[in-house]
């Protein structure tokens, strides 16, 4: 895959809308980057031979909970600056790769409807315009999904240009930064790419023994101790609500454990698997189109299955990017009034758009997830209509 003619005028776009909210957060003085704060701590604090875990550095739930590789290969270049000045250089990260992200999902999409998509300006304009309550948060924030977004894009690229390694070494970086993204792996077994799935583990594995060439072995141990003690309590303490736990307690009014997300994956991956039966023992084809379509719907369900932050969400933009692309190509009102519609519960929900009582009352409700659930559902049914493929 190779970029062509880029699209400057996006670009222009794109820098305006950063530029514009990177001006309005500080002359309100609200740029803050909390969650990047626990990032360059966390960081900080492995590097000066402490414990990155279990220490309280931001608001709310802000511990660190990135593996000791995300603190020392990923987080610790920070540190060789001041935090002020590292909170602008993580802004500008976020801002390229976001740009990044949005040219892989036009380029992928296009790739998909082979080069049949046109206006490259309108199509990331909107997109951009979809994306944009939920990359504010993101940016406000100083969060990485964006990062890893791009991450899991360009790994995708390089799987369709058979780049085995590069993919591999991608899809290890991504898993060890978050391992839910673990589900991810599945589309792999059903299209028996075995070569690509064992060079994934053995990339994790190096991955995970790396930081040990700079704390040491034995400090390694107890630092990946100490990031699985992270992560559960994590789990166990953080309310989300937009998870399938929370959509079911908006409703019905019984309260699930968090554990159930564990079931849910589970769940969900049986699912998956027994849809794709029929692929994977040969009796039907599972070709390219399938195995991409597959990625982003279970990277689209990521964040109704674990309790996370409602800018995760963002997950979902290839698989709105495609439903976009069928809809350039066949357009049909009654298939874009429930897709704007969806669109408008997936990304509205703001305070400053619409007010803390509808934004709450949205909540309440899980509209977010709702919605997301939605919009894989509107995928689905294209398929299922053989619209796609």
């Amino acid at each position: 895959m190779s970029f062509k003619n880029l699209p400057y005028y996006f670009f222009l776009i794109a820098l305006l809308f950063f530029g514009l909210f990177f001006f309005v957060e500080n002359h309100n003085e609200s740029f803050l980057l909390n969650d990047f704060k626990v990032y360059y701590s966390a960081s900080q604090a492995i590097l000066d031979g402490g414990q990155p875990y279990g220490v309280a550095y931001g608001l709310g739930s802000g511990f660190f909970k990135y593996s000791p590789f995300a603190a020392l290969f990923i987080f610790s270049p920070y540190t060789l600056f001041s935090f002020e000045t590292a909170k602008v250089l993580h802004f500008i990260v976020i801002t390229i790769f976001s740009i990044g992200t949005f040219l892989l999902c036009f380029q992928l999409s296009n790739c998909y409807f082979e080069s049949k998509l046109t206006k490259r300006i309108g199509f990331l304009s909107l997109l951009l315009l979809i994306a944009a309550v939920h990359l504010t948060r993101e940016m406000h924030m100083g969060n990485i999904n964006m990062i890893m977004l791009f991450v899991f894009l360009l790994a995708i690229c390089f799987l369709i240009d058979k780049k085995t390694i590069w993919s591999a070494v991608l899809f290890a970086t991504l898993v060890l930064l978050k391992p839910y993204f673990l589900i991810l792996i599945l589309p792999l077994v059903i299209s028996k790419k075995w070569k690509l799935i064992g060079w994934i583990f053995a990339f994790l594995l190096i991955l995970i023994l790396l930081p040990a060439l700079i704390v040491g072995f034995d400090e390694n141990v107890v630092l990946l101790k100490n990031w699985v003690i992270t992560m559960s309590d994590h789990n166990s303490g953080m309310i989300s609500e937009h998870t399938f736990t929370s959509i079911f307690y908006s409703f019905s009014r019984i309260k699930l454990s968090t554990n159930w997300q564990y079931i849910f994956i589970l769940l969900v991956g049986t699912i998956y698997i027994l849809l794709r039966f029929k692929e994977f023992f040969g009796k039907q084809v599972y070709s390219d189109k399938k195995m991409l379509l597959d990625f982003f719907i279970l990277l689209a369900l990521i964040p109704n299955l674990v309790i996370t932050d409602s800018e995760h969400f963002l997950f979902s933009l290839p698989l709105i990017a495609f439903i976009l692309g069928y809809l350039k190509q066949k357009w049909n009102v009654y298939l874009v009034s429930v897709f704007t519609l969806l669109l408008f519960f997936y990304g509205a929900n703001s305070n400053d758009l619409i007010g803390n009582p509808l934004s709450d009352k949205f909540d309440t409700y899980s509209t977010i997830g709702l919605a997301n659930l939605g919009l894989i559902f509107l995928l689905i049914f294209l398929v299922r209509k053989k619209e796609l493929y």
